[in-house]
């Protein structure tokens, strides 16, 4: 092998090497974005999984009140309660 074939080749390994590196960086910096992608998306998982639970408490809480609030205000908003009929036992809504 001469001195100008010797050169050639050690000039093709070295644009192919520089080549190698410009690739490696741009794999690397795609892993870069790609994991600050995952980052941001297990934050907003996060943010999601918050108000959820927030959504399960205020419906286990309204669960909860709902009943209390219609057995209290029931009788109160009952038609037929005792209050609307007279003094002397008739019901005025019979009568029309």
């Amino acid at each position: 092998m001469d001195e100008f074939e010797r050169r050639a080749n050690q000039g093709d390994i070295l644009r192919a090497i520089g080549n190698l590196e410009g690739k490696m960086d741009a794999i690397h910096q795609a892993m870069l974005n790609n994991r600050t992608d995952i980052i941001e998306a297990f934050r907003r998982l996060g943010v999601v999984e918050r108000r959820i639970a927030q959504g399960v408490v205020l419906c286990a809480v309204i669960s909860f009140v709902m009943p209390l609030l219609v057995t209290m205000a029931g009788p109160r908003l009952q038609f037929n309660h005792p209050s609307e009929r007279s003094h002397h036992g008739v019901d005025h809504r019979e009568q029309a």
